[in-house]
């Protein structure tokens, strides 16, 4: 197992986010404080904790829970790729509702109000797992795709009968992240919404939350022109920061989401618990 170039680190104070649920609809509070006791992120909702490992996941369609058996979070995955590019690996997340807050579909201003207050270092470099094989995860026509590669890249096709074909091709890292996948907001139909509402999974009215599209034209105009790839590329990003370690690949990911990344995520770490007792590596 070999070392990150990133250390651990933490807030140095809380940072407090609110805003309304993304489909709840309801008024949503978070508030991060520092964790100095080993790395990691750790959600708590009416005082029980919820931690960010892949055993909490709760599979539900259009965004990701986590759950503690009890209780249980939605829409983990766009502050965990805000904390992902802040470099915040280890913190308490005190959340009031029955989500993260959301503020307009992206995590720009999640990130903008994490990275306002300065990190500290714990002084910890987080592990790296090498990907020494090709790994693919399919579910129908959707894949993801891994190929060893000595940096984190990505190629992500998205395709939908309504909005078309997009393509997002880049290197990933943190600081390229805060202005080029960060921005990009969620999105959905209307007859997908519609859809969500009679299913019982959405219950807010409010489309500024969110990109709405109606006969393939958005409630507001796109930041980018493959915005719903980079989307899809931010949720990737946030799911997967539920590893305790880094990682690096070539990833070609075709139609993938949610289900997918957590797939993936699960996978990872089996590779990443082979590794450290010293058995072969992925």
């Amino acid at each position: 197992m070999m070392e990150s170039k990133m250390h651990s680190a933490t807030v140095s104070e809380p940072v407090v986010i609110e805003g309304r649920g993304l489909f709840s609809g309801l008024n949503c509070r978070a508030v991060i404080v520092p964790r100095y006791e080993g790395s990691g992120l750790t959600y708590y909702r009416e005082g029980q904790p919820i931690e960010a490992v892949v055993q909490n996941f709760h599979e539900q369609p259009n965004c990701t829970v986590l759950s503690n058996g009890r209780l249980s979070l939605a829409v983990t995955e766009h502050i965990q790729a805000a904390l992902w590019a802040a470099g915040i690996d280890s913190a308490e997340i005190h959340v009031d509702g029955p989500e993260l807050p959301n503020h307009d579909g992206g995590a720009a201003s999640l990130y903008d109000a994490i990275a306002a207050v300065p990190d500290e270092s714990l002084g910890i470099q987080r592990p790296l797992l090498t990907i020494g094989e090709v790994l693919e995860i399919n579910d129908g026509e959707s894949y993801i795709r891994l190929a060893p590669c000595d940096e984190l890249r990505i190629s992500y096709s998205f395709a939908h009968p309504e909005l078309g074909e997009q393509l997002y091709v880049s290197e990933l890292d943190r600081g390229m992240a805060v202005n080029e996948l960060l921005p990009a907001r969620t999105f959905i139909t209307e007859r997908e919404a519609q859809l969500a509402r009679s299913a019982g999974f959405l219950h807010n009215e409010h489309e500024e939350d969110a990109l709405v599209l109606r006969n393939g034209q958005p409630n507001k105009p796109l930041f980018f022109s493959n915005e719903f790839a980079r989307h899809k590329v931010l949720d990737l990003l946030g799911d997967l920061y539920i590893l305790p370690f880094d990682w690096q690949a070539d990833i070609t990911a075709h139609l993938s989401g949610h289900k997918l990344n957590r797939e993936l995520a699960r996978q990872l770490m089996g590779m990443y618990e082979t590794a450290r007792s010293g058995g072969q590596r992925g």
